[in-house]
């Protein structure tokens, strides 16, 4: 290379490393990402799918901050669905199933077309340090190459090893070598390293699979796409298909743990895997009651024979793969293409961070992604843009960016890395958010864009949409909440429909979406005139119907703020304060919080302890005011 100067480097390009690229390119940053394989950018490295509760979440919240994933999930998408479109507006959530070599291709168009990002094939080494400060990368064949902050997204490659029945052997994706060397440098500068476990399926080829018999799962017509911009799906949707295990399935596997012919039973393996996405035989053997379990007959591509059949995480060596497919139902005939496996890899323990992504002890260093000890391409990505974007606010002279729990499923993401710390693999569920009535998907440019306007990755012109999208809101808002339904025949007889009881008075419209029968969807037959989009009229309805509950978790929020936004400064855990615990103090000049909110997660700190702090915190502020 002739210019071995930037003003940041990402490293690894996946999910992760390219939002991190994007957001720092986009604000203007001179950015390299050093990537293994540059074939390999954006790959769907498990399952071909974009979203899914928590998940789409977050992938909403990544396109109202500016970044990419939304609008790549969008143009590769072949099925796409609403989960738990049944429940509760806070839980509901859009998944797409995803054409995997169309993902990659156009995240990669997307990459190179990017003023301001280089992209080079090559391993990096080491970190190169100076005064507890980044300078920049050893490489194995592009020598040094200097940059003022690096973000690190290698994902399972550091230290990786993979399972396949008892066959080991190095890397961090099957057929891919690990980041040598990285690991080592990360333990020199003072970093502690966790390991963990994840696994993915064997791929199947399409064309030996009895479709005929299996239960057939649709695409849904009306669900909505991820990003802002986009109301049209670009390619054909196809469906995906679902199949059970059984009783013999369950015997093959026990045979195979009996035989320690599982490297998850028979000492193989050590480390913690996903709890929330256990290996067969861990369904197996952990839910032994259970007859059977669901299994998903994903395509991976409109152009490709090859199917995912999620549900089946395995490291069982080929032999007993093969056979364990076999017993299922229209599996009977079934050729396997790709074998499943395990991967042990090695991770940052998260805690080492600030709630900005950066290292508490080496200026300039970013971690984002799987090295954290995530699971999933969303939580990944959404971990990058954040890095991204600090990374590049900080060059600028100006502050990071904290998302806050009570804002979005990131800033719940975030703080639970970097606050509680994990021991095992984490997962993004709706469950994790206690503010979750006010974090829908309905509403995330609402909370989040003005955020993503002001840093700098969303233009003018898609803002002013936004803005004008909430005043439709508003007025649709109006319209439910004046509009007066009458006792005729056609309202009565929707009524009946519905399970509802008739009116004999007129009624105003509010005062119908607020009975339980009738939900945000069915208004549309009692008010012709509501605007035509739908994800207009929704909102303005989940507003009203849910507006009790709404107005209360702001409540209980306001209360929260007055702790989250009180500012710590840097030196107050230097040496103990009077009245906390040796325990309390260990903990906090550990994880070094930065708000009395991430002070108050900790486990083991009391509100006795948290009041000193707020004491010491008033005396500091009082004494700059003099």
């Amino acid at each position: 290379m002739n210019n071995q100067h930037f003003d940041i480097i990402v490293i690894g390009g996946g999910h992760s490393g390219c939002e991190a690229s994007l957001a720092a390119a986009r604000l203007e940053k001179k950015t390299i990402i050093i990537t293994s394989f540059i074939d390999k950018i954006g790959i769907m490295s498990c399952n071909p799918a974009i979203g899914g509760i928590g998940k789409g979440h977050l992938v909403k919240e990544i396109d109202a901050l500016g970044g990419e994933m939304a609008k790549i999930a969008d143009k590769t998408g072949i099925h796409f669905r609403t989960l738990n479109k049944s429940r509760g507006p806070a839980v509901r959530a859009t998944r797409s199933q995803n054409d995997i070599n169309e993902y990659s291709n156009t995240m990669k168009k997307v990459l190179f077309s990017q003023k301001n990002l280089y992209l080079i094939q090559d391993h990096v080494l080491s970190i190169i340090c100076k005064n507890n400060t980044v300078k920049g990368v050893t490489t194995k064949n592009s020598g040094k190459i200097f940059a003022k902050k690096i973000i690190l997204t290698t994902g399972t490659f550091l230290n990786g090893k993979i399972h396949l029945g008892k066959t080991k052997s190095n890397g961090g994706r099957y057929g891919e070598k690990i980041s040598s060397g990285l690991s080592e440098s990360l333990k020199y500068l003072g970093f502690k390293l966790g390991r963990f476990k994840t696994g993915t399926c064997p791929r199947i080829d399409g064309r030996t699979i009895n479709w005929n018999i299996l239960q057939e799962q649709k695409h849904d017509i009306h669900t909505s796409l991820f990003s802002f911009e986009n109301n049209k799906r670009k390619l054909k949707q196809i469906s995906c298909y679902i199949t059970h295990s059984n009783s013999k399935t369950h015997k093959v596997i026990k045979r195979a743990i009996n035989k320690n012919k599982a490297p998850n039973y028979n000492g193989q393996i050590k480390n913690a895997g996903p709890r929330y996405c256990p290996s067969i035989e861990d369904k197996v053997i952990r839910f032994e009651k259970k007859l059977s379990h669901q299994i998903f007959l994903e395509p991976q591509g409109l152009n490709s024979y090859e199917i995912y059949p999620n549900g089946i995480t395995t490291s069982l060596s080929p032999k007993y793969q093969v056979k364990f497919l076999k017993t299922i139902k229209g599996l009977e005939n079934v050729k396997i293409t790709r074998w499943g496996y395990a991967v042990e890899y090695e991770y940052i323990i998260p805690t080492q961070l600030d709630l900005n992504l950066q290292s508490k002890n080496i200026l300039g260093l970013y971690f984002a992604g799987q090295i954290n000890g995530t699971t999933g391409y969303e939580e990944a990505a959404a971990q990058g843009l954040i890095a991204g974007i600090n990374a590049s606010m900080t060059l600028n002279n100006k502050p990071p960016i904290f998302i806050h729990r009570h804002q979005a499923y990131i800033g719940v993401l975030i703080d639970d890395l970097v606050t509680l710390g994990i021991s095992e693999p984490y997962r993004m569920f709706t469950s994790r958010a206690e503010h979750r009535l006010l974090l829908r998907e309905d509403n995330v440019y609402k909370r989040l864009s003005k955020i993503g306007f002001e840093c700098g990755l969303i233009n003018k012109k898609k803002y002013k949409k936004i803005l004008n999208f909430e005043k439709k809101i508003k007025k649709e808002r109006k319209k439910i909440i004046t509009y007066k339904v009458k006792p005729n025949f056609t309202n009565n007889n929707l009524l009946k429909i519905l399970n509802s009881s008739t009116i004999n008075n007129s009624i105003i419209l509010n005062q119908l979406l607020k009975r339980p029968e009738i939900s945000e969807n069915n208004i549309k037959f009692f008010h012709k005139k509501l605007h035509k989009s739908k994800n207009i009229r929704l909102r303005a309805a989940i507003e009203i119907k849910y507006k009790g509950y709404i107005k209360r978790s702001e409540k209980t929020l306001i209360k929260i703020k007055k702790l989250e936004h009180a500012i710590i400064p840097n030196k107050l855990f230097n040496e103990r304060l009077p009245g906390i615990s040796n325990e309390a103090f260990e903990k906090l000049q550990k994880i070094k919080p930065s708000t009395l909110g991430q002070a108050s997660r900790i486990i083991g700190i009391t509100q006795a302890t948290l009041s000193i702090i707020a004491i010491r915190i008033r005396k500091i502020i009082k004494k700059k005011e003099k």
